[in-house]
């Protein structure tokens, strides 16, 4: 049982790279492809049993990039708008893209509008949300757009405690427990996020 699953190593260009062809959420081509994070394989050669390491991959740029425009009202009190852009790629693009498969656009739309809406009590949607998948380029961008009617900008509790807040991803990171663990730990790939608030 210490192998459960085959992949297939591929020379591209004098390169190698590993392709898991049972990943159906995958996108990108040649070198975009993300790699599997799987550690150690076993090449299935004449004549070997030598395990091989796997290249570790770790994004230089960010793979998941939220921006959040907030437009107040002009008046002391009025409809404050909501725009967010979410943009995904590499393995976050893939994760996304296995996370919806089974959800209906309906339901996709209640979920991101619900996340806003425990934020800003009154809250509504004012446009279809709009998701773009370009799987070549293994590019997922989600735009969303919202408005908080009758908000005071002045003496409201929301503009006093403005519920901005940046997602780092630390609640993906597992608990090691017990304490006294003598093996190291698997906490997950490594990932790069940027949020940003105007």
């Amino acid at each position: 049982l210490a192998f459960d699953h085959a992949i297939v190593k591929a020379r591209l260009n004098s390169n190698d790279i590993w392709l898991d062809a049972t990943d159906f959420s995958q996108g990108g081509r040649g070198f975009a492809i993300e790699q599997p994070h799987y550690g150690y394989a076993l090449p299935l050669l004449p004549g070997n049993g030598e395990l091989a390491k796997m290249p570790e991959v770790h994004p230089h740029s960010p793979t998941l990039v939220t921006e959040e425009e907030y437009t107040l009202p002009t008046a002391d009190i009025g409809p404050m708008s909501i725009k967010v852009i979410t943009t995904l790629t590499g393995s976050d693009a893939d994760w996304y893209r296995k996370k919806i498969a089974n959800e209906t656009e309906a339901d996709l739309a209640r979920r991101y509008t619900d996340y806003y809406a425990r934020k800003f009590p009154g809250l509504t949607s004012t446009a279809v949300l709009k998701v773009t998948d370009n799987r070549d380029s293994n590019k997922f961008v989600v735009e969303e757009n919202y408005q908080v009617p009758g908000f005071d900008r002045r003496t409201g509790e929301i503009i006093k405690n403005f519920p901005v807040r940046g997602s780092l991803n630390i609640e993906n990171i597992p608990e090691l427990i017990p304490p006294d663990r003598a093996l190291p730990g698997y906490i997950g790939i490594p990932f790069n996020a940027k949020h940003i608030t105007r």
